[in-house]
């Protein structure tokens, strides 16, 4: 019993809609985690256990440590998604050498949108913990 191209086009359409829960996901883990250390400072009974400056470098590195699965996110998110239209297509699908990084002008706003809101809004916290 062969695999049929719906059941491809199953598993690509499944496979989209993982990679784009975990682009919501990624993001809002990085806000909700600097939010936290924001509350974790800004609390009277937890203020001098760590260091300011320590709480700041560490919403950096985590922001900075999650660019590395949001990239590779929407990476795997336009190999599919180019996978799923060349099936469409009538092409051959089951290897492909490249995919663009962005899909289109739309995608790569997207990608900006869940990229630089995570790190803006952890800059913001970062600013108001060293002030």
């Amino acid at each position: 019993m062969g695999i049929k191209d719906s059941d491809y086009l199953t598993w690509y359409n499944n496979e989209i809609n993982r990679y784009r829960d975990h682009e919501w996901q990624l993001s809002s883990l990085s806000t909700a985690w600097s939010f936290a250390v924001l509350l974790f400072a800004c609390n009277h009974d937890t203020k001098g256990i760590i260091s300011v400056s320590v709480l700041a470098l560490l919403v950096a590195v985590f922001i900075l440590i999650m660019l590395v699965p949001m990239t590779h996110t929407h990476k795997m998110l336009n190999k599919y998604r180019t996978k799923r239209d060349l099936l469409l297509a009538g092409k051959p699908h089951a290897k492909i050498c490249k995919t663009p990084f962005c899909y289109d002008f739309i995608d790569g706003l997207y990608f900006l949108g869940f990229v630089l809101i995570p790190v803006f809004f952890g800059m913001g916290i970062i600013c108001i913990l060293l002030r």
